[in-house]
């Protein structure tokens, strides 16, 4: 029988979980806790879990501007211009499809060099090609998706935001940092009242309390390992490479040595195809590679690949690592 002060640990409150991950896994217990509160009955801990959770997942945003030195971290230049340029690379095929007959002229204001002048980008010319494709995007944000606007508009800022708090930490490391109290404690608490009263309503059952409260995957994939992971899948077909908990400096390099497109996902569940919306398209004979984090909504940790191909069957192979 479980002694009763390991019954009594909260379950939650371990160093070893990094802040982004307990801050993904609470978004997906909200989520799936959400859907199963039929009657009611997790109102409470609900309101408990939002109110905490809304405050300590601002902080860590507001905390991923800064410098890495003492309890914050930045967004490096260098980080923000590889995930526009990987942006722009992904999405140049919507717009194309989307203006290259019917409004040429828009499409020549996102791409007038194509991928020329995106593939060179340095910190010299980043804030002008980013200036440039942010102001196209803003005059026409009715045609595209709030997912959309909100992620291309956001790099604006983020790369002016990761030049001057650099410049600024350069000559201030020794900066009072005090009064950043990261709200973890207290989401702990929400959390273990809210596993402890699914536990009891449930009656301790099994299979209700893995799908809101899938502990394992908090520490699936420790740092620095590379995992692998190979397969294939028939026209159409849908399959899942892993399920996880992943932060912002996990990434997957998807090798696809087969005839047939695949698009990897990052999804609710380990059948769903991977989206159309934040999925990501590698061509047959192509390798890419991905943030896990722009693959899926907030609470997805099931990574899956379907196969893009009406008739033909196609073969994958994934690297799953930190860059951290």
């Amino acid at each position: 029988m479980t002694k009763l002060e390991n019954d009594l640990n909260n379950i939650f409150d371990d160093k070893n979980i990094s802040n982004p991950r307990i801050d993904t896994f609470t978004g997906g217990v909200i989520t799936r806790l959400t859907a199963a509160n039929i009657d009611g009955v997790y109102d409470a801990v609900l309101d408990d879990l939002n109110n905490t959770h809304v405050p300590f997942h601002l902080n860590i945003t507001n905390l991923n501007t800064d410098f890495l030195i003492g309890k914050g971290k930045t967004e490096l230049r260098k980080d923000v211009i590889d995930e526009f340029k990987e942006f722009v690379s992904n999405y140049k095929g919507m717009i194309k499809a989307k203006y290259f007959k019917t409004h040429h002229d828009i499409y020549i204001g996102f791409y007038p060099y194509e991928m020329s002048d995106y593939d060179k980008i340095n910190k010299t010319t980043a804030q002008a090609l980013i200036d440039r494709y942010t102001t196209i995007v803003h005059l026409h944000t009715d045609d595209f998706t709030p997912a959309f606007v909100t992620e291309a508009l956001a790099f604006k800022t983020r790369y002016s935001s990761s030049v001057s708090v650099q410049d600024l930490s350069k000559g201030q490391i020794s900066t009072d940092r005090t009064g950043r109290d990261d709200g973890r404690s207290a989401l702990n608490v929400a959390l273990f009242g809210a596993y402890n009263f699914a536990k009891y309503k449930s009656n301790a059952n099994y299979d209700f309390m893995h799908g809101i409260f899938p502990l394992e995957t908090l520490e699936t994939h420790p740092r620095h390992n590379i995992e692998h992971y190979d397969g294939k899948n028939e026209a159409l077909a849908t399959v899942n490479v892993t399920e996880a908990i992943y932060d912002d400096s996990y990434w997957v390099l998807l090798h696809n040595p087969g005839k047939t497109d695949q698009r990897i996902g990052l999804e609710l569940t380990p059948d769903t195809p991977a989206g159309t919306i934040h999925g990501k398209v590698v061509k047959a004979g192509k390798n890419k590679a991905f943030r896990i984090t722009s693959l899926g909504a907030v609470g997805n940790h099931f990574i899956n690949i379907t196969n893009l191909n009406l008739t033909e069957g196609g073969s994958w192979k994934a690297d799953i690592y930190s860059k951290e």
